[in-house]
């Protein structure tokens, strides 16, 4: 198997498998031994995979500082689920201080590579002032670029904002976006 001769991808597959049940039986403790070793060849998804099991105490007792790490090193090659994930961790202090900051400069650099979540977060965290006051400009702008991918959501958030502010600010907003 190729699996068993170190291949990551088959490495990760064949986790995903024990992860999901598909083929074998559930298995989320030899799940996660699959993808530590896939992470530990730098697969990237893997370290997602690995570092989300540890967060959410799957196969293993929750470990923010694990998932963390794993996280980070997945962030560091720019993958976008990663930068995402590490974000709300951030966000909700979950094994790390409260950091809107960390939080919203992860958000935007996963937002740079397509992420919808992402995008949505950082309107939510404009709107709402997470660690400053709110931005209705900001939010406005993020909330913009949300029907691009398919979600309406973006349309029904835009025409809440739009009676709070000045045919200005709509204008800088959509500049913005």
């Amino acid at each position: 198997r190729a699996a068993d001769q170190g291949d990551p991808e088959a490495q990760f597959n064949l986790g995903s498998m024990f992860y999901l049940g598909e083929g074998v039986p559930a298995d989320p403790k030899e799940a996660l031994r699959w993808y530590l070793m896939a992470a530990d060849q730098g697969w990237l998804i893997a370290q997602n995979e690995a570092a989300d099991m540890y967060r959410k105490g799957v196969g293993t007792k929750q470990d923010f500082n694990e998932a963390l790490k794993l996280f980070r090193r997945a962030a560091g090659k720019g993958f976008a689920p990663a930068q995402f994930a590490r974000a709300e961790m951030y966000e909700k202090a979950e094994g790390v201080a409260r950091d809107y900051a960390a939080a919203k400069r992860l958000y935007r650099k996963a937002a740079a590579q397509g992420s919808l979540d992402s995008i949505k977060r950082l309107a939510s965290m404009s709107l709402d002032g997470a660690g400053t006051a709110p931005d209705l400009v900001d939010a406005y702008a993020w909330y913009s670029v949300v029907p691009a991918f398919g979600d309406d959501g973006g349309y029904l958030e835009l025409k809440k904002l739009r009676p709070h502010m000045k045919t200005s600010e709509v204008s800088l907003a959509i500049k913005r976006g």
